[in-house]
C-alpha cells in the first residue's frame, strides 16, 4: 500500500517537468516498498529542486484525484495523483558535501 501524508519523507522514483498550455508543471512519482500502487504528485511550488532519485517531503496536500489511465501495454489501470507542496530533503551526507564544496567554492547545486 502507498500512503501519502503531510510531512512524511518520500523519495521521487521519477521526475519530471515541461510546459504545456495550462503553465509550468513538475511531478514526482512514489511507489510502495514492493514498486507498485504508484501515486503522482503534481508539484504546486515549482521548482522544487527535487532530483529523480531524491527525497522530499510533503509540506502540504491541496488535492487528490482519482482516475483510469492506459499504461504501456494498452491496458487500463487505477491512476492516483495528489497536488502538494514539498520541499527537498538531504542526507547527511548530501549536506556534509554540498558544504565541502561550498567551502572551496563549487557548488553541486
Amino acid at each position: 500500500m502507498n500512503k501519502l501524508e503531510a510531512g512524511k519523507v518520500y523519495t521521487a522514483i521519477r521526475q519530471r517537468s515541461g510546459t504545456n498550455s495550462g503553465g509550468n508543471w513538475e511531478l514526482l512519482a512514489t511507489q510502495d516498498e514492493r514498486g507498485s500502487n504508484d501515486i503522482t504528485v503534481f508539484v504546486a511550488n515549482i521548482p522544487s529542486q527535487v532530483p529523480e532519485g531524491g527525497r522530499f517531503r510533503i509540506e502540504k496536500i491541496h488535492s487528490v484525484s482519482f482516475g483510469n489511465k492506459k499504461d504501456s501495454t494498452g491496458s487500463w489501470r487505477t491512476a492516483i495523483s495528489i497536488n502538494a507542496e514539498v520541499c527537498p530533503v538531504m542526507t547527511y551526507a548530501e549536506f556534509s558535501q554540498g558544504q565541502a564544496l561550498e567551502e572551496e567554492g563549487v557548488l553541486p547545486f
